[in-house]
Order: structure tokens, then C-alpha cells, then sequence
């Protein structure tokens, strides 16, 4: 039991295991979230780091701009 416990405690304090502790933590929307992007026209993807309220706020203007193509007949135009 003690030798569970204490591999569990070595887990934590590693980087890898800080990280995945850090995972289980409910994420605030100013948490950096960096995710990494393929660019068009590029075999690089590009590090974008943006706050979970940012990431969240483009999702949902993708979706309703997606929306708004599907109702429409295709002519919707971005930022109208």
C-alpha cells in the first residue's frame, strides 16, 4: 500500500504528472489554451494560444456563420 502511494506521489511531482493533474482541474475561461493549427497553402502547423473564452467565442461564430450558410442560400458573408 505505502508503495502505491508513493509512486502516486512521484507521478505528481514529475512535470507529466503536474500536467495531468493539472488536466483534472476544471479549466477557468482564462486559462492560455494553445492548440496547434494547420495553416492553409502550408505543410507547418502554426501555434496559436488564445484563453478558453477566445477559443469558445470563435467556435461559436464558426457555428452560426456555418448557420447562416445553410439557411441561406450560401451568399452569407463573415462579419455581416
Amino acid at each position: 500500500m505505502l508503495t502505491i502511494l508513493g509512486s502516486a506521489l512521484v507521478l505528481i511531482m514529475t512535470p507529466q504528472g503536474e500536467a495531468a493533474a493539472k488536466a483534472s482541474q476544471p479549466m477557468s475561461a482564462d486559462d492560455v489554451v494553445c492548440k496547434r493549427i494547420t495553416v492553409r497553402g502550408s505543410n507547418i502547423k502554426k501555434r496559436i494560444c488564445a484563453t478558453a473564452e477566445d477559443w469558445e467565442r470563435q467556435a461559436r461564430a464558426s457555428r452560426e456563420l456555418t448557420r447562416e450558410f445553410q439557411r441561406s442560400d450560401g451568399s452569407a458573408k463573415a462579419g455581416t
